[in-house]
């Protein structure tokens, strides 16, 4: 398999220590139930693990408010803006660069603190063929933010994600 571009980047900074396994969950969904409502949605993410601390223990969360902009007839279209929060330890798991990793290529170490590491808006557009079908077109744009934005590994602060789906409710 070929090394891709950023993949040289961290050529012998060996593995990262405590992999993230996310599980997520609802945390809380707040929704008025008329149509059309605007919901906030939070959802915490915990690492996996063999014990019950490890499986609980919590790496982040996001925060995410998902406000309809459009609804006519078959349409709707969505406007949601999200904040993500990580802990110390997914931090330095996705961010950061250890002694040892620091030593190993040609990063510096770096150790970012918990916080909020991303904000992301996104835009999605829902369409339906029949009570069944539909259509769905999601555009997002996301933002690093704080010690996450600041890591040394980091090529690009910003990221761009667009995708499209057919969709069967049963």
């Amino acid at each position: 398999m070929p090394i891709l571009s950023g993949e040289r980047l961290v050529l012998g900074a060996g593995d990262a220590s405590g992999q993230i396994c996310t599980i997520e969950q609802d945390f809380a969904r707040f929704r008025d139930r008329q149509p059309g409502a605007p919901s906030l949605i939070c959802v915490l993410r915990h690492q996996g693990g063999a014990s019950v601390q490890e499986q609980t223990r919590i790496q982040g969360g996001v925060a995410r408010l998902v406000m309809p902009v459009i609804q006519s007839g078959a349409h709707i279209v969505t406007l949601g803006p999200s904040v993500h929060y990580g802990s110390g330890r997914y931090m330095q798991t996705l961010f950061g660069v250890t002694d040892a990793q620091a030593a190993n290529s040609a990063f510096s170490a770096y150790a970012p603190k918990a916080g909020s590491d991303a904000a992301t808006l996104s835009l999605t557009w829902n369409y339906a063929l029949s009570k069944e079908w539909s259509v769905r077109t999601l555009v997002a744009a996301t933002r690093l933010l704080g010690d996450a934005a600041k890591s040394p590994i980091v090529q690009s602060k910003q990221s761009y994600f667009g995708m499209s789906s057919i969709n069967y409710t049963f």
